[in-house]
């Protein structure tokens, strides 16, 4: 079962490379990865570090992470320089983060920032229309099937 895990996320080292290559990133420079977690319906703590692990060991990518405060705890604080990274990985389902942590981040896509969703992460903010501008949702269960049916967002 690891196994597989691992290659699934070796596949993720995959996109980030073509992110970087579409973005113009020189091959001569390690591409420079955030990765955003600290809370999600599945096990950041475990996928945060092996992601970490498999990009890192490629020698393609450098690696910071930026985990947010737990759930429940005040998130004014979580502030990540999004600009000093090329790619961010989200690996983040939870509170809605602060406003001006938000418009960094519209900002920082706005001005060719790229970002690849893990999993659950396409589901984090249902009410912040710029983020789910940002990332493409295929999902097939039934209730994403009827919001997309009926045009609405998540709630």
């Amino acid at each position: 079962m690891i196994e597989a895990r691992a290659l699934k996320l070796r596949g993720w080292a995959v996109v980030l490379a073509a992110v970087a290559l579409a973005t113009g990133v020189s091959a001569a420079e390690p591409i420079k990865v955030l990765i955003v977690d600290g809370q999600n319906n599945h096990n950041w703590a475990k996928t945060t570090p092996v992601m970490k692990k498999i990009l890192t060991s490629s020698g393609i990518f450098t690696v910071d992470v930026a985990t947010s405060p737990p759930r429940g705890k005040s998130m004014d604080e979580f502030k990540p320089d999004f600009a000093a990274y090329e790619v961010v990985l989200s690996n983040y389902n939870g509170a809605d983060w602060p406003k001006a942590t938000q418009e960094a981040f519209v900002k920082y896509i706005s001005g060719g920032g790229g970002l690849v969703v893990i999993h659950a992460a396409d589901n984090s903010f249902g009410k912040w229309k710029e983020y789910n501008e940002m990332i493409p949702r295929i999902c097939h269960c039934s209730q994403c099937r009827r919001l997309m049916r009926h045009g609405g967002t998540r709630e």
